[in-house]
């Protein structure tokens, strides 16, 4: 997989909610936020399911390896 961000990161966050820690397995989720708009996936599109892990945001995996890569929340933002 690869992608492109052409602009820049709104901010950094860190999520300690029981989704982030079950997707990721971890105690916490780092992320950093883009307009979707700047964010392309360059290559391995194909390879990206995407599923509704809550009523407000889309996660999207590594189809190979479950790798998590990326989610978009419901105000239009990429992390």
């Amino acid at each position: 997989m690869r992608y492109e961000i052409k602009g820049t990161l709104q901010d950094f966050t860190y999520c300690h909610c029981s989704i982030c820690q079950r997707t990721l397995g971890a105690t916490f989720g780092t992320y950093a936020r883009v307009v979707a708009e700047t964010f392309t996936w360059v290559a391995g599109e194909e390879f990206i399911p995407a599923h509704e892990s809550s009523p407000t945001v889309f996660r999207c995996a590594c189809g190979g390896c479950s790798s998590p890569l990326a989610a978009r929340t419901e105000d239009g933002s990429l992390s």
